[in-house]
């Protein structure tokens, strides 16, 4: 005997297991969320380009500070076309998924930022990849992709401490390495 409801039964991915369902979710996320992610999306650009102000305080005007300012500048671009491509897919799976992928991209132009700078301030980083684990939960998203996004950052940022500062430095990388996971943690269960 089939249930009356079945047709918004949640998989695990948290999405609806009948298709049409899904299909017809999307198309009302679409309406709902699609300014709001672009806003965000930009929103994310500015930010990302007002750590600028910071870098010019800890490094001064040198090269690595005019190649983070390049750095941040770029984000600010991508962002911003990331903003108008948004409002041109037709299906919200893409503009999703373009989300995901812009995400990334910046946070591995941070980690290209972190390396140019020769960054030491573990404290600050630390924070600065919690943030960008709540950025890929905060910003409207399918919630595998927000998941895949912050397993992604949480583990490039422990590879790149682990290459570039080790393990012994304070605060240590297994404590960052753990917060950051809980930090992912609770905001996965959350979201789910």
């Amino acid at each position: 005997m089939k249930c009356e409801n079945e047709q918004f039964l949640i998989n695990k991915l948290c999405e609806f297991s009948n298709r049409e369902t899904e299909s017809e979710f999307m198309e009302y996320e679409k309406t709902a969320s699609k300014n709001i992610v672009r806003f965000l999306m930009l929103l994310m650009g500015f930010i990302f380009a007002a750590f600028a102000i910071s870098d010019y305080y800890f490094y001064g005007y040198s090269t690595a500070f005019l190649l983070s300012l390049g750095l941040r500048g770029g984000v600010l671009v991508i962002t911003i076309i990331v903003f108008f491509l948004a409002n041109k897919f037709e299906r919200y799976n893409l503009t999703l998924t373009i989300v995901t992928l812009t995400e990334l991209l910046v946070f591995a132009i941070y980690l290209v930022n972190l390396y140019i700078l020769s960054a030491r301030e573990l404290a600050l980083q630390f924070m600065s990849v919690m943030l960008f684990i709540l950025m890929a939960f905060l910003i409207p998203n399918k919630w595998k992709n927000s998941v895949i996004a912050s397993l992604l950052i949480w583990t490039s940022y422990v590879i790149f401490s682990l290459v570039f500062h080790g393990i012994d430095k304070s605060p240590s990388l297994t404590q960052r390495g753990i917060y950051l996971g809980i930090c992912l943690v609770s905001c996965a269960i959350f979201l789910y």
